[in-house]
């Protein structure tokens, strides 16, 4: 059976450039299937999402047994080799006039 680190790299983007960088225990979010987790060594995949529990939040469990909340309208995570990347748009009229 594989070795599994307790940690993996997040990084969160919004439409000016890098937010967060840091490793992290777990992130919460919600997709078009539901509120999802994803933990250390989850399988590659994308998808658009939402926030979490029901709320436009992207929840993320640091290191240090902290969470931080980004509160956000849409967004669009990556898992990729157990490293995280997630795209924010807090403002979906952002240049719309």
């Amino acid at each position: 059976m594989p070795n599994i680190p307790e940690t993996f790299h997040l990084k969160i983007f919004d439409e000016t450039g890098l937010l967060f960088a840091e490793e992290i225990k777990a992130l919460e979010a919600v997709n078009e299937a539901g509120p999802f987790s994803v933990l250390s060594g989850h399988t590659n995949f994308v998808s658009v999402i939402t926030g979490a529990l029901n709320e436009n939040k992207l929840v993320v469990h640091l290191a240090n047994e902290t969470t931080q909340e980004f509160i956000f309208q849409k967004g669009v995570l990556k898992i990729f080799e157990n490293a995280a990347e997630v795209f924010l748009v807090f403002d979906l009229n952002i240049g719309v006039e």
